[in-house]
């Protein structure tokens, strides 16, 4: 009996069930205690029929350090929307394009693969390939060695930051260490 308990609790997430909820309650567009409670247990029963795989790095995000990735990813996000428009707006000079390797630091295959989700949501670079050690980036402006270096600091920047967010102590001190 206490082998299924434990079973069902690595299964449950209070962080899964809270977000199903909310996103439960936010598609009916009620936010009454009934919509609540029934979204609470439609959350329990998605996530013990549909057990996702266990991603270690969930468990032990940094709260502060994802608000930091968020921040910067909002802004990259709104910055990179404005270069972009103009880029495309502009008809007197032709942006070049070019495709970028950027060698990778972190061994996480969660921190890679939220690596290259992060840095396509920005326009202007989209990962065209992802491989042990280093991604392929299609570039959107690389008119000057400093665009094309920009835009390799911003992948950088990206997995540093997840790594602050979601790596284990041992991760992130084997990530400084590779990068200092």
């Amino acid at each position: 009996m206490r082998r299924v308990h434990r079973r069902l609790k690595a299964r449950l997430s209070w962080t899964a069930t809270i977000g199903l909820t909310i996103v439960w309650m936010v598609l009916w567009g009620d936010l009454s205690i009934a919509a609540a409670a029934l979204g609470l247990v439609v959350a329990l029963v998605v996530q013990v029929a549909f057990p996702l795989p266990d991603v270690p790095e969930m468990e032990r995000f940094r709260p502060f350090a994802l608000l930091r990735l968020v921040a910067w990813a909002g802004w990259g996000l709104m910055r990179a929307s404005v270069v972009v428009s103009i880029g495309v707006l502009a008809v007197r000079r032709p942006v070049q394009h070019a495709l970028v390797r950027v060698p990778l630091h972190s061994d996480s295959p969660f921190v890679k693969a939220m690596t290259v989700e992060v840095v396509t949501l920005i326009p202007g670079s989209v990962i065209v390939d992802l491989d042990r050690h280093e991604l392929v980036m299609h570039v959107f402006d690389a008119s000057s060695p400093e665009s094309i270096q920009r835009a390799r600091d911003e992948v950088h920047e990206a997995e540093r930051l997840l790594v602050r967010a979601f790596a284990s102590r041992e991760e992130r001190a084997r990530y400084e260490e590779v990068t200092a």
